[in-house]
């Protein structure tokens, strides 16, 4: 018997439950055999789905504090535009920055305003 995808696979499976095998066991001894690895396919499902119920609540405990975030940051995010805006410095040529999010870090200290 092979292995497709983690799960047990034979030629019946692929045939319905077809009366020529292709290896030469006869159709009961391939039933004997299903009957004993079936369970232990339903047993690593069963730890599959726990595994993937445990991720589950901690996505669901984590993206509410995400969000609660980020609508902190839009309501942050323009107070801070117009507060740039009013002091003068150029905020428009920084925002198709290198981050992926339209930002670039911003360098504070002795020659900030220089680009080498």
């Amino acid at each position: 018997m092979s292995t497709f995808a983690g799960i047990g696979f034979s030629p019946y499976a692929a045939q319905g439950f077809g009366v020529q095998p292709f290896g030469g066991v006869p159709p009961v001894q391939q039933i004997v055999q299903w009957l004993q690895i079936v369970p232990q396919q339903l047993q690593q499902i069963q730890i599959l789905q726990q595994q993937q119920l445990a991720h589950l609540q901690q996505l669901l405990q984590i993206v509410p504090a995400q969000l609660q975030q980020l609508q902190q940051l839009i309501q942050v995010v323009p107070q801070n535009v117009q507060h740039l805006q009013q002091q003068g410095q150029p905020f428009g040529p920084s925002i198709s920055g290198p981050l992926g999010f339209g930002l670039t870090p911003q360098v504070f200290g002795p020659g900030a305003g220089h680009v080498m």
